[in-house]
């Protein structure tokens, strides 16, 4: 028996097929973009073990407590501020951040002034910025950001983060030298480091007669360049280093 398809059948067919080859497209070019998107994307690391270290050198284990907050992966121009919790775990000793000795150091050793990031970002600086004092039992919770990358906005009000924080893509157009080790970083055969010297002030509440105590503490972070998969295996989580 000879089974007949008429016109109206072909059609139906042809459009369902097209239908099936349109949706399938949108999937895979969707997957794509995706899989670029997470191929740009980086961790950061804190050297815990070197922090620790250096809070029982200085006899500050029991004293002061310091925690940044970054997600497992994310895209490196999203790297703007660095938000940092630093706990006085003291039950009588007031702590102090002194911003203006605080510095940031990038992969290529330059030092660069720290600015907090207050509400509003109505900031003078030009002008010194003010210790943020730490109450006993008390964590200081904070935004913070190197001064170059502020810029003011175009009304002369408040200023924005204009820039990374570290700009690592610029190597590609530098020296040989930078673009080799760009291109080390992008295949994973290397990772970058930066650090952020804290300064601190520590002084007896009951006012006493002793001197402040200052002490400078280095948090040194890896910037690791994440494959694609890894960095799918980190999206659903966040972690507190």
């Amino acid at each position: 028996m000879t089974t007949y398809l008429n016109g109206n059948n072909l059609t139906d067919a042809n459009r369902n097929l097209l239908i099936l080859t349109v949706y399938l497209i949108v999937v895979v070019y969707t997957l794509f973009q995706m899989v670029l998107s997470l191929a740009e994307e980086v961790s950061i690391k804190l050297d815990q073990e070197s922090l620790n270290s250096q809070l029982v050198v200085q006899n500050l284990q029991d004293i002061i407590g310091i925690q940044f907050r970054f997600e497992r992966s994310f895209p490196l121009v999203q790297l703007r501020e660095l938000a940092i919790n630093i706990e006085n775990k003291s039950p009588n000793r007031l702590v102090a951040v002194e911003w203006d000795a605080c510095s940031l150091t990038d992969f290529s050793g330059r030092s660069r002034r720290v600015v907090r990031l207050p509400p509003g970002m109505m900031l003078d600086l030009s002008q010194k910025q003010v210790p943020s004092p730490i109450n006993p039992n008390q964590t200081l919770k904070e935004r913070i950001t190197a001064e170059d990358i502020l810029q003011r906005d175009a009304n002369g009000g408040a200023l924005k983060i204009a820039g990374v924080l570290l700009d690592i893509p610029k190597l590609k157009q530098g020296i040989p030298t930078e673009r080799k080790r760009y291109n080390e970083f992008a295949t994973g055969k290397a990772d970058f480091d930066f650090t952020l010297q804290l300064r601190l002030r520590l002084l007896e509440t009951n006012h006493s007669t002793h001197e402040p105590v200052f002490c400078t503490l280095a948090c040194h972070f890896t910037i690791k360049k994440l494959t694609w998969i890894e960095a799918l295996r980190a999206k659903p989580k966040i972690v507190t280093r």
